[in-house]
């Protein structure tokens, strides 16, 4: 090797540095002198005397009504506050001294930002109160720590505001509060953009009997294989029994409101950021972690019908250890009555109230081709009456409105210093959940041959009987489910790294019971003791019953690290960089009752295997957040995935923001995700009978078994697909975020998500040439058996507006007025399969395409009253692949109407460490309407089923 000595590059480069390093003394002088003279002036403006006259009442109040008077911003965390009162402040005051005496009697203390901003934390041992230090640059050393930024789920990068390039919905315990709600589905199935799944839909999804009860919810109807939930930003495993159709969804009841810090909503595909099942965004539910003292609350609810009554109990304390760490203990129990079928009027399959056919279905004699021939003799002993039960079926009746549950929680979090830059923590999160609901007994029809006793009743040789098995009982379900979810892991400061290390486990255990199951081969063995003439038939119905057992669990543990640091400093914003990597072992188990494995279930699935699959996933992810113009930010993430079973996938994300005045913000982000299949995917992901039916013979289907010319006889079930491959998408979002004054803020986005590969239902029988996969032969190569499987058949789109704004009057005497409003519009979502290659378009027809949730909230002194308004828009009454029913369209019915409902919330804060509140759902006692074809007369999703409810609630805080 040759080393070659240049003096005068030596010399260029000294040169070099020295003039750089002139500049930058230049440039810091100059700096130091304009920040000197802006400091001087706001000092001058702090120190002098301010006339303030603040009244008595709870200490946030008094605090906003400082930050308005004295024309500074105070950043804090509502729960620093929440429960504290505040004696008020008169006179004349430094914005200091008024600081001081509004926060030394609450172990807070301020760290001045800026001249102007001043951020309130808590007191820990080793800093002095506020009450020591006289003037705020005496406490900016010692919060320097406590500036840290805030890591947001729109993204890993920290972050100083939530400013972002991507939309983002922030819900604070105090949004929590001021709902009035008491659940977390309750809470986010209102959300405008967010499809609710309500338990009573999830048990029928794509079964026959409710074997399953659980709730959730997802972004943009995109359902829940779109929608990624975390719990404090780690991985939530889905329901132990997973929801047929819906695919693996997060049982919402697992999780109590009163342990939620804030709940943060990225809209638009996060797969760059948080891997599969983000396609349509991430919800990300952040538990309480710095909570000092202790708050115990009560709630009790009743409908105004005086049923659906509702308890609620929780207990909370955080405390810091001698050792400067921080411990949490929290305690949660709550309950509520089962709200029957029949407990309201509405809940009908009757619709001739609005001109439109009954629909409750006929109990009789009828022909082969469903022509009635004649009632049964207990209808005519009601001289056929139509409501009587014996003359019509009304499966609405029957089927629970709401089901009974009853949770209880325990939660810890525990972190701890280690030293300078290094810290402990650990959280554990546990949940019993029990939930019990019924479906309508089971209707169908039977044919009776002449051995059978009551022969002479048919009208007519060869007749059908549609009968209702009353004696049997109505199907009911009860679901218990145990979910524990606990994080351990270590973060510090390393060579410039911010770094985090944590393992996560979360898992699902459940167990279900289904009562008055229908046996198979017991009815055929039975049928000729069933008796249509009005006799008893407990004997019949207590020989073709049973119940059956199925268990299940599902587990997702990570192992994952990540560091960040800043890169540079352009513009006055500093570039910055996020690497990491992830290992996940995923695990789905179950073991189904052996009735259901032996094809005793009737009307239920022959293909019910156990099985205990396993899966491992690996990661490695990395964001840039690179200022190109002082009002110009790039961020750039990706994400490359590793599926077992599948090959790797990257999923990048490109996002702009551009902020031209501290006022105004415009933002936009591309992405691509994918989602290869999940565990609950590997398996058959629905309940189907298993017929012997009969197709045309055609040469693909050749050689099969011919049970006459040109017709081959075929098993028709279910089945997996081991060929299953992974769906993709694209996101785009654009919008604009505008905040003239502390008092005024508004935001609008548009999004876009479009998926290709979908998974989908196919149907080997109905579609042999496009399903040939789904056609199954024998050693020998005959055909015996035709499929319905799940598949990569289609593609959607979807795409909408969304907006947030807030609104806030401040005056001395009258108190604080705030106005917020929160809307989605979907525009369109427009769905197409290998069997529909046209476009159909879906919007507005499961959920109305217009929401809005708003709020009005007045606070006075200890007393915060408010409204709340809901409002959906109407939506077709019919499917989206059909036209209007002449029915509909003769009475002019084609449109479910649009719905409003309000809420009142009164909370009183009084100066003893106790709060009252009391909360009124659904104020107008608004009933649903519904005219769709056999709904029950109202929509699930969107609609209120209980009526006027109270609830009152009682805090003590400590």
């Amino acid at each position: 090797m040759t080393i070659i000595s240049c003096s005068k590059c030596r010399l260029t480069a000294l040169l070099r540095g020295a003039v750089r390093e002139s500049l930058a003394r230049l440039l810091l002088l100059a700096s130091s002198a304009i920040a000197t003279q802006g400091v001087a002036a706001e000092q001058a403006r702090a120190s002098a005397p301010s006339r303030y006259e603040i009244g008595a009442g709870t200490l946030d109040g008094a605090l906003q009504s400082f930050a308005h008077q004295s024309r500074v911003q105070l950043l804090y965390s509502s729960v620093l506050v929440r429960g504290k009162h505040s004696g008020g402040l008169h006179g004349n005051h430094t914005v200091v001294a008024a600081l001081a005496r509004l926060l030394a009697e609450h172990g807070l203390t301020a760290v001045a930002v800026d001249s102007n901003t001043y951020l309130l934390r808590s007191i820990r041992r080793q800093v002095p109160a506020v009450s020591t230090v006289s003037t705020p640059e005496a406490v900016v050393d010692a919060g320097v720590a406590e500036l840290a930024t805030v890591t947001v789920t729109g993204t890993r990068v920290p972050q100083a505001s939530l400013e972002l390039s991507v939309p983002l919905t922030v819900i604070t315990a105090d949004d929590i509060e001021r709902s009035g709600q008491e659940t977390l589905y309750a809470l986010l199935g209102e959300r405008p953009g967010l499809v609710s799944h309500h338990p009573i839909s999830v048990s029928s999804e794509g079964r026959n009997y409710p074997t399953v009860v659980a709730s959730s919810a997802s972004l943009y109807s995109l359902g829940p294989r779109a929608t990624l939930f975390l719990l404090n930003g780690k991985r939530i495993a889905p329901f132990g029994l997973a929801s047929n159709d819906l695919g693996g969804l997060v049982d919402l009841n697992s999780i109590p409101l009163s342990f939620i810090d804030r709940i943060e909503i990225l809209r638009g595909g996060a797969s760059a950021i948080y891997g599969a099942d983000a396609m349509a965004g991430t919800i990300n539910i952040i538990l309480k972690k710095d909570h000092e003292g202790g708050e115990a609350t009560s709630h009790l609810g009743m409908s105004q019908r005086g049923d659906a009554l509702s308890h609620q109990a929780s207990a909370i304390f955080g405390v810091r250890t001698q050792t400067g760490g921080h411990l949490l203990l929290a305690a949660d129990t709550s309950s509520q009555d089962e709200l029957g079928g029949d407990r309201r009027d509405w809940h009908t399959n009757n619709r001739s109230r609005f001109g439109l056919p009954d629909d409750r279905q006929l109990i009789g004699f009828s022909t082969q081709l469903g022509v009635p021939l004649g009632s049964l003799p207990q209808c005519q002993a009601t001289g056929e009456n139509p409501d009587s039960p014996y003359c019509r079926f009304d499966s609405a009746r029957y089927r629970t409105l709401q089901p009974a549950t009853e949770n209880r929680s325990v939660y810890i979090r525990w972190a701890q210093d280690l030293d300078n830059s290094t810290s402990l923590y650990f959280s554990g999160l546990r949940t019993q959940s029990e939930q019990a609901l019924q479906s309508s007994p089971v209707y169908g029809f039977l044919r009776i041959n002449p051995t059978h006793p009551d022969y002479a009743l048919a009208p007519a040789p060869g007749s059908d009987v549609n009968y209702a098995f009353y004696e049997l009982g109505a199907p009911r379900n009860r679901t218990i489910s145990v979910t524990n979810d606990v994080s351990i892991g270590m973060d510090g400061l390393a060579l410039g790294w911010n770094w985090d290390i944590g393992l996560s486990h979360s898992e699902s255990r459940v167990r279900s019971a289904t009562d008055n199951i229908l046996l198979r081969s017991k009815l055929a063995e039975n049928i000729n003791h069933l008796r249509l003439d009005g006799s008893d038939n407990s004997a019949f119905a207590n020989a073709i019953r049973d119940s059956i057992h199925p268990t299940g669990y599902y587990s997702v543990s990570t192992l994952e690290a990540t560091s960040d640091r800043p890169l540079y400093e352009a513009f006055d914003l500093a570039a910055q960089i996020v690497v990491g990597a992830a290992v996940t072992f995923t695990r789905r188990r179950s073991t189904p009752d052996p009735l259901q494995v032996n094809d005793e279930v009737a009307l239920g699935s022959t293909v019910v295997e156990p099985y205990n699959l396993h899966g491992r996933d690996s990661s490695v992810f990395a964001e840039l957040t690179l200022p190109l113009h002082r009002t110009l930010q790039v961020d750039l993430a990706a994400r490359m995935d590793h599926h077992q079973g599948f090959k790797s996938n990257t999923s990048p994300r490109l996002g702009f923001k551009w902020t031209p005045s501290r006022t105004f913000l415009a933002r936009a982000s591309f992405g691509k995700g994918y989602r290869a299949p999940s565990l609950n995917d590997a398996r058959v992901p629905f309940d189907s009978m298993t017929q012997t039916l009969s197709m045309r013979a055609t040469p693909q289907l050749m050689p099969c078994i011919q049970v006459e010319p040109g017709r081959c006889r075929v098993e028709y079930g279910v089945g997996s697909n081991p060929n299953l491959r992974a769906e993709f998408s694209r996101s785009r979002t654009l919008g604009v975020a505008w905040a003239p004054t502390h008092a005024f803020s508004t935001n609008l986005d548009w999004y876009q998500v479009s998926r290709s590969d979908e998974f989908g239902i196919a149907d080997a029988f109905s579609y042999p040439s496009l399903f040939p996969d789904g056609l199954v032969r024998n050693a020998e190569g005959v055909l015996y058996r035709a499929n319905r499987y799940l598949a990569n058949i289609g593609r959607s789109e979807t795409q909408g507006w969304e907006l947030e704004t807030s609104y806030l009057i401040r005056h001395d005497d009258l108190g604080e007025l705030r106005f917020r409003v929160a809307a989605h519009h979907l525009n369109k979502y427009i769905t197409s399969t290998i069997v529909e290659p046209e476009p159909v378009e879906r919007a507005g027809h499961e959920t109305p395409k217009l929401n809005l949730l708003g709020d009005v909230q007045w606070r006075l002194g200890h007393w915060a009253t408010t409204l709340t308004v809901r409002h959906f828009g109407s939506s077709f009454a019919y499917s989206a692949n059909e036209i209007c029913p002449k029915e509909n369209r003769d009475v002019g019915k084609c449109r479910n109407p649009s719905g409003t409902l309000l809420g009142l919330n009164v909370r009183y804060s009084g100066p003893e460490n106790w709060s009252y509140a009391l909360v009124v759902n659904n104020l107008l006692d608004s009933r649903p309407t519904n005219y769709r074809f056999y709904t029950g007369g109202y929509n699930a999703s969107v609609d209120d089923v209980y009526g006027r409810y109270f609830t009152l609630a009682a805090t003590y805080r400590f």
